[in-house]
């Protein structure tokens, strides 16, 4: 990939060396790449995507790992977060382009397949699953603070500002709605709404412990803050802080049913 993008570089004379940016626009157009190709007439397109992602970004951390960089503190969950996502997005993608072979139905004693059509059952909301996934959420969100005070600790100067950045508290705070949605809608065929109803009450909750709390307890909310330049206390902040965990949720919930679907 260094290689790849020293080739690119050589065509902009002002360049000498390739910059982050291009690194990390090459690995994610890799990752994209691979599970388009990974993901064809493949049953596990999602988890495979998912997997070379994943694999990709933490191996790229490996190898600045290596040489001694100073990485900043946000590549430490935002980069394998979002690889993986592009290599599940890939790999959907890539499923649709080349679907797998359909399961032939079994021939019965009549030597004729079995063509009933199935009747359309609504699909019922598994309460436990949408309980663990908002409990999760709220305790990732609640304890993300505390989480990046202990991670900076041991990681020590190899990631100079993860102790100290608000995006690092947001992209923990990211990573627990999507793992609660994804336990949300996991084994279930209706996984958008048990992603939909873990994220809403517990983006509530979320709310009301910020506005308990303040700025006492780091939990992600100073991101928002930062970046739409609102009030701790603003209602719009707050209704931004409620949309979007019910919104990240909601795709965990797609994912999660999509990696571990339902046994028919």
């Amino acid at each position: 990939m260094d290689h790849l993008a020293t080739a690119v570089l050589l065509w902009i004379p002002e360049q000498q060396a390739p910059t982050e940016q291009m690194l990390i626009g090459i690995l994610l157009a890799s990752c994209l790449l691979g599970g388009l190709v990974a993901g064809t007439a493949n049953r596990k397109a999602e988890l495979t995507g998912l997997t070379v992602g994943v694999l990709a970004a933490f191996g790229h951390l490996w190898q600045l790992n290596r040489t001694g960089e100073t990485l900043p503190g946000e590549w430490v969950f935002g980069f394998p977060l979002m690889a993986g996502l592009v290599g599940v997005m890939a790999g959907f993608a890539g499923r649709l382009i080349y679907p797998p072979v359909p399961i032939v139905p079994l021939i019965g004693s009549s030597g004729i397949r079995s063509l009933a059509i199935e009747p359309t059952i609504e699909t019922p909301v598994v309460i436990w699953r949408v309980l663990l996934g908002a409990a999760l959420i709220v305790a990732g969100t609640y304890w993300a603070g505390s989480l990046q005070h202990h991670l900076s600790r041991i990681i020590g100067s190899k990631f100079g500002s993860f102790g100290g950045s608000s995006m690092v508290v947001w992209q923990m705070a990211t990573l627990a709605a999507v793992l609660g949605g994804t336990l949300a809608g996991a084994n279930t065929a209706a996984g958008l709404k048990q992603g939909m109803l873990a994220g809403l009450p517990a983006g509530l909750a979320i709310a009301a412990m910020h506005w308990k709390y303040g700025g006492e307890r780091p939990m992600g909310v100073e991101f928002w803050q930062d970046q739409l330049s609102l009030n701790q206390q603003a209602p719009a902040l707050l209704g931004v802080l409620v949309g979007s965990v019910t919104l990240i949720s909601t795709l965990g919930g797609w994912l999660g049913s999509r990696l571990l679907q339902p046994k028919k």
